[in-house]
């Protein structure tokens, strides 16, 4: 991709915006790339596939700005209200293509990603699940029934109690005390 000297401005202007959409949700997630031309969002859900669930992005091409919605694609009955305006707008089932700035489609987008953001954390696909990765299946299982979905809640748990959870076994527990440690967190005294 040209560096943004080579767009013309009206391009980097919607990419701007577009980003802009995106900034409250940022402090919650990752961004993997932040460049002039590229800015993409991952939630800290980790997938089967050990890599981490795509949440937003947007992208300069060559004539147009895109911006990508994961969440319009896991659960399309999002998109039941979405204007006629903005369903112009759309490429495949989570894009949204951009040639100049149009405050009230991307206010409506506003909307429409927030209630994404939403979906995810309703969903629990927006924790920090990538510790889990590391356990056997029965102890992912286990820890999810207890509701740990984040190390964080980890905290609530004494070593004798995770124990006591079918599934989880003594070879779990430095797993889970080392990404506690790792976020100068502990468990709970027995």
């Amino acid at each position: 991709m040209p560096s943004t000297t080579t767009l013309p401005q009206e391009l980097t202007s919607v990419f701007s915006v577009l980003k802009a959409l995106l900034a409250p949700y940022a402090n919650s997630m990752t961004v993997s790339t932040d460049t002039e031309t590229e800015y993409y969002l991952n939630s800290r859900y980790i997938q089967k596939n050990k890599k981490p669930l795509f949440f937003a992005a947007v992208q300069i091409k060559k004539n147009y700005v895109s911006f990508h919605l994961m969440p319009v694609y896991v659960e399309p009955t999002l998109l039941a209200t979405m204007s006629d305006e903005l369903k112009q707008r759309m490429q495949g089932k989570s894009c949204f293509n951009f040639t100049r700035t149009e405050p009230a489609l991307f206010r409506e987008l506003a909307l429409l990603t927030k209630a994404g953001y939403e979906h995810y954390q309703q969903k629990g696909l927006l924790a920090d699940n990538g510790f889990l990765t590391q356990l056997s299946a029965p102890a992912q299982r286990a820890l999810a029934q207890a509701g740990i979905q984040a190390p964080e809640d980890l905290e609530r748990f004494s070593q004798k109690e995770l124990l006591a959870l079918h599934g989880v076994g003594p070879s779990a527990i430095p797993l889970l005390l080392s990404s506690l440690e790792a976020r100068g967190l502990s468990f709970k005294s027995d």
